[in-house]
């Protein structure tokens, strides 16, 4: 008989003998019941793993987005990507697998940008508050012990 997978909705062939079990499906690893010879499918409406599944590929999208811009304020873009990154690696195998690849990705950009904004604030405070040597003849530098 064939099956089709409510979460990923892949199709495959079993057994007649295996009617009224519960089945793995061999891509997402997700749980089919395979129906009864005369009976209606049980896996529709799909309320399984997949409906659960479905709003971490988005979820991660949207935190990916959100850490380019939020790059420029120390941090925050970094925190987003992480989430971003993490959430788009775990629905790689779900069936919003693409809105995860695309929030891992931007999340990555995000969390390299916000590398770069906290090392560009470090160094230039760093900079300013580096003291001035004196001049080589004596003289005071410019503005030194002026207020």
């Amino acid at each position: 008989m064939r099956i089709t997978c409510p979460d990923c909705k892949n199709a495959f062939l079993l057994a007649d003998a295996d009617a009224g079990r519960e089945v793995e499906c061999p891509r997402c690893r997700g749980t089919v019941i395979v129906p009864d010879a005369d009976g209606p499918s049980p896996n529709w409406p799909a309320d399984g793993p997949a409906r659960r599944w479905r709003g971490r590929g988005v979820t991660a999208l949207v935190l990916g987005l959100l850490s380019v811009p939020g790059a420029a304020c120390c941090g925050l873009g970094g925190l987003l990507g992480v989430a971003g990154f993490i959430l788009g690696a775990i629905s790689l195998r779900t069936p919003s697998r693409g809105a995860g690849i695309t929030g891992a990705l931007f999340g990555a950009v995000g969390v390299v940008l916000s590398l770069g904004v906290l090392l560009f604030f470090f160094t230039l405070q760093s900079a300013l508050h580096r003291p001035v040597p004196p001049a080589v003849d004596g003289t005071p530098p410019p503005f030194a012990g002026q207020r």
